[in-house]
């Protein structure tokens, strides 16, 4: 049994079955990132529904229905007429479904079951199996017992800031029922089935639709209620804060990724604590009566302890015991835990754990009630026997909601695709010894994209994150629901073990923030705000990280360093990666300088100035010259260099002039980039014999046989010479900015390990302002002010431009980039100007607007008179 999300458009009025109260403002259900977003972006009608905002939604029916109705019934009292228009533009008007949805329901999709993405080669863009794959979707769950959780994508005025799915509510099921095909001829069909990719384009109106009973059943959080209250109150906007519930653990957020999917109860239930707090926080605010929406919560919670049990994983082990008796893991295996479900059934007063156990050490028969599933435990019998020696491992891992394939790769972690561990070398001893070993470091299979990609198209993923929470609920039940396996479940809240799970996922989550490390009282802070899942506060002091005990168990994956006092700690390969590109950049500016021939700089330069101050008024050319005789002198001499510049100020040029000369001189180069697109116009005017090339960093880790130092589970310190590396006699890396701390110390410490006398030139590129890499570290930013610490060092290695080679006609764009850099000392009347609006330059106009309506009438305004100017110009 499982529990099932449904994805929902934002809606001004709670869901409750009628139109927005002000459509024209609800841009959020119409955004990139809402429900079929296309679709409801190309059939709102905001003049219709602004006519009939309020009132029901189908009361423009025939001629027009708020395609919302989707999901805007969720919580509606009455029942709603609807039509479903094929989504196909050419067949809207012609092949529809006519339905009603009943009180509290929703229409929601499965699109991860429906939409291949692995074997789209081999069936097109359609399962040839899709209603048998929508009725095993079905089967999982079951009415009055699986719950629904209401939830909305990014776009939404709670959670649109932090890019985060954000839950809505929940509900009992009460009915779920698919809803038909669309009528088409067999012409048609064949039709469409002969186009590409086609083949096995269904009938089937793969819409479900859910529905709960409403008040007593569901609970829903007030945010409509509190975001009115706010509009009048803005001291009040924390107090939303804590009553939003963000979808952020790595392994709940597969579960809200393809509009419908399904949840097992572990994530039910974190959920439903989630919910369960907030709600104490809004009966605590008094801003809106919550009703019995604790009481619900409540019994869903003993509802779905009692169906969990202690040992949620035990039907994996089994499956997984099943395939050991053949010697091979099979990536999907269900047999265990339909055995597991009919000995639940048919021995429900009996010790679970105990009772599968003496079954599989036995060798007797099986009783009657359990004779389908002989076959299932005659292998794993002979597993057991062939594999006695994992009886601690397998006895711990029944204790979590893992898959079968998930204890596959953890007993055996070189099995199954890359190493489960990263190549940590963990054995099953010390996960059963410390299962949050599992959080801390655990690969998923599906880390790599070609089998994400198959595992897409499996009905039920077959692996994932492993995060502490996983650990938490296997190893924490709540005792008021469900008395604890003393033996088994043997941690404490405040060990070492679970303290240092928890300081690696904080440090992951900052890492992801652009820091490298954490001090002692925000890892304390931090933690303080995520007590035991069921408990509201931790009771936890930085004694707690500092102990002996503590230390000792930290510093085996953590560096912990003092300074005046203060403790501060990092990932060890975060701090590997620091001390990597610092001995790095450390070593190599001290080398003597290369010998180039220059002769022909000062012609080149003069030669460029005038081509520029063809198309650039007021260019000073003087100052231009000296930068570029900077930056090529220094690129060419010195075995490091960085170059700075703002945007239009010709770094790009520049390097490739600088890597023409080094190919006319016989060099080879490798140019890296961040992402393709900046890789791509590096190489736009690259002739085809050019002795230099470009590729992204990934892509050259990948080709370079390096891809497993990226994850951080191998020690780039252990980096030993590939096979499939290339040497080249310069490195240029483009796009510095982008570039986050584990790369470039994957990229520098594969130059160490393969040329270490030999690479000629390291030149990094990029602009110093702007935003900072999507991961962890600021290392150009870093790189820079360590050479700015002294004044020599900076004339040396390095050189920033600020000549406009890009802006023809007026250049105050390009300081109002400057600006909004932070460096706006130099610019405080364009500041003012800015704030001010209005014509700023001949070339720079800003304007403001109070509303939708305000802007849709200034963005009309402008077009007219982009198109009267045309039109005049045409004449």
């Amino acid at each position: 049994m499982w529990h099932v999300t449904a994805r929902m458009a934002w809606h001004d009025n709670g869901w409750n079955g009628t139109v927005c109260n002000d459509p024209a403002s609800n841009t959020y259900c119409t955004g990139s990132h809402s429900l079929l977003s296309e679709r409801l972006a190309r059939e709102k009608c905001v003049s219709v529904e602004r006519d009939h905002a309020g009132q029901k939604l189908d009361t423009s029916l025939p001629e027009y229905l708020p395609p919302c109705f989707w999901s805007s019934c969720a919580f509606a009292e009455g029942e709603t007429e609807t039509v479903h228009r094929h989504p196909f533009a050419h067949y809207r008007k012609h092949k529809q479904i006519k339905g009603v949805l009943p009180p509290n329901s929703i229409y929601t999709w499965p699109f991860r079951l429906s939409i291949t993405q692995h074997s789209q080669r081999q069936f097109g863009q359609y399962f040839p199996d899709l209603e048998q794959r929508i009725d095993h979707y079905c089967d999982r769950l079951e009415i009055d017992r699986s719950l629904i959780f209401f939830y909305l994508n990014y776009d939404n005025p709670v959670s649109a800031d932090e890019y985060r799915y954000a839950l809505v509510g929940c509900a009992r099921l009460s009915d779920l029922q698919t809803t038909g095909h669309f009528d088409f001829d067999a012409t048609e069909l064949q039709e469409i089935r002969s186009g590409d990719g086609m083949q096995n384009f269904p009938t089937l109106n793969w819409a479900l639709r859910l529905s709960h009973d409403g008040n007593g059943s569901s609970v829903r959080l007030p945010y409509q209620e509190y975001l009115a209250h706010i509009a009048e109150h803005p001291d009040d906007e924390r107090k939303l804060e804590e009553i939003r519930i963000l979808i952020e653990e790595p392994a709940l957020v597969p579960g809200f990724k393809y509009v419908s999917e399904q949840i097992n109860h572990d994530h039910a239930l974190l959920l439903l604590y989630k919910l369960k707090r907030a709600f104490a926080a809004a009966r605590e605010h008094g801003i809106v009566d919550i009703g019995d929406a604790d009481k619900v919560i409540d019994q869903y919670i003993g509802e779905l302890w009692a169906l969990r049990g202690l040992y949620p994983g035990l039907g994996a082990v089994v499956s997984v015991l099943q395939d050991l008796a053949e010697g091979e893991l099979r990536k999907e295996n269900p047999s265990g835990q339909r055995f597991v479900e009919c000995l639940l059934r048919t021995n429900p007063s009996k010790d679970i754990l105990d009772t599968a156990f003496e079954l599989l050490a036995g060798t007797g028969p099986l009783p009657s009630e359990l004779s389908e599933h002989r076959h299932t435990v005659r292998d794993a019998r002979a597993g057991f026997k062939d594999h006695a020696h994992l009886t601690d491992i397998l006895r711990k891992l029944r204790l979590f909601a893992l898959t079968s394939r998930q204890i596959g790769r953890i007993i055996y972690p070189e099995h199954d695709g890359p190493d489960a561990f990263g190549g940590r070398g963990i054995t099953a001893l010390e996960i059963a010894e410390n299962p949050y070993l599992l959080a801390e470091s655990y690969k998923s299979a599906t880390d790599k994209r070609g089998e994400e990609r198959a595992d897409l198209d499996r009905e039920q993923r077959t692996d994932g994150p492993i995060d502490y929470f996983t650990i938490d609920i296997g190893m924490f039940p709540d005792q008021q629901y469900i008395e604890r396996d003393d033996e088994l479940q043997n941690l404490t809240v405040a060990g070492p073990q679970r303290l240092r799970a928890f300081a690696i996922e904080a440090l992951n989550r900052h890492q992801e923030l652009g820091h490298s490390f954490a001090s002692l009282d925000a890892l304390v802070e931090e933690a303080r705000k995520h007590p035991l899942f069921y408990k509201e506060k931790f009771a936890l002091s930085a004694i707690h990280f500092l102990s002996d005990r503590h230390l000792s168990h930290i510093r085996e994956r953590m560096h912990v360093q003092t300074v005046d006092g203060k403790h501060f700690f990092y990932l060890q390969e975060t701090k590997d990666a620091e001390e990597i590109v610092a001995r790095f950049v450390g070593e190599r500016i001290e080398f003597s300088d290369r010998d180039f021939d220059l002769t022909w700089l000062e012609d080149y330069l003069e030669g460029e100035a005038v081509k520029i101050a063809e198309n650039i008024s007021n260019f000073d050319d003087e100052k231009f010259k000296e930068e570029r005789r900077r930056l090529i002198e220094g690129g060419l001499q010195r075995p490091f260099y960085c170059v700075t510049g703002r945007p239009g100020s010709g770094k790009t040029h520049a390097v490739q002039a600088v890597l023409d000369r080094l190919d006319k001189a016989g060099e080879t180069a490798t140019v890296l980039a961040p992402t393709g697109k900046a890789a791509l116009r590096l190489s736009e005017n690259v002739s085809a014999n050019a002795l230099w090339k470009t590729e992204t960093i990934d892509r050259w880790i990948y080709r370079s046989g390096l891809a497993s130092f990226l994850d951080g589970g191998v020690s780039l310190k252990t980096m030993e010479r590939s096979k499939y590396y290339k040497g080249t006699d310069n490195i240029v890396i483009d796009e510095m900015s982008m570039v986050d701390l584990p790369h470039l110390a994957l990229v520098f410490q594969a130059l160490e390990v393969h040329q270490p006398g030999s690479i000629k030139r390291v030149i990094l590129v990029g602009d110093e302002n702007q935003l900072p890499p999507i991961g962890c570290g600021r290392p150009f930013h870093d790189i820079i002010a360590h050479l700015r610490e002294e004044p020599e060092r900076e004339q040396r290695n390095l050189v920033r431009l600020l000549s406009n080679c890009r802006q023809q006609q007026d250049d105050t764009v390009l300081q109002a980039a400057h600006l909004f850099a932070g460096k706006n000392r130099y610019h405080t009347d364009l500041l003012e100007g800015l704030l001010l609006g209005g014509d700023i330059s001949p070339y720079l106009k800003v304007q403001y607007w109070d509303n939708a309506d305000e802007l849709q009438g200034q963005v009309e305004e402008f077009l007219a008179q982009v198109l009267s100017e045309a039109e005049q110009h045409t004449v």
